[in-house]
């Protein structure tokens, strides 16, 4: 939980909300890691999207299938973007 802009009562209200509770060093890193891995993967999913409606824009899906690393997935993206610039002027 984010909390941006809030004044020294409201936090010291905030800290208060803790005291005299039980704190569990194992089952708060476990939620913490959980929603880690959630947020990880919703990213990847997007990004992997995003790069598909790329290709399948320029019409370059068998491109896909060569690249296995990220420097190389990089450079198709530049090298394929440029060429359907210079190639449409």
């Amino acid at each position: 939980m984010l909390i941006i802009n809030i004044s020294i009562e409201q936090y010291k209200l905030y800290c208060d909300s803790f005291k005299d509770k039980d704190w569990d060093l194992k089952e708060e890193s476990i939620k913490y890691h959980e929603q880690e891995v959630k947020t990880l993967y919703q990213v990847i999913d997007a990004f992997s999207k995003d790069i598909f409606k790329f290709f399948l824009k320029y019409r370059y899906i068998q491109e896909i299938k060569n690249i296995k690393r990220y420097l190389k997935l990089g450079y198709t993206i530049i090298k394929i973007y440029f060429f359907f610039k210079i190639s449409r002027k």
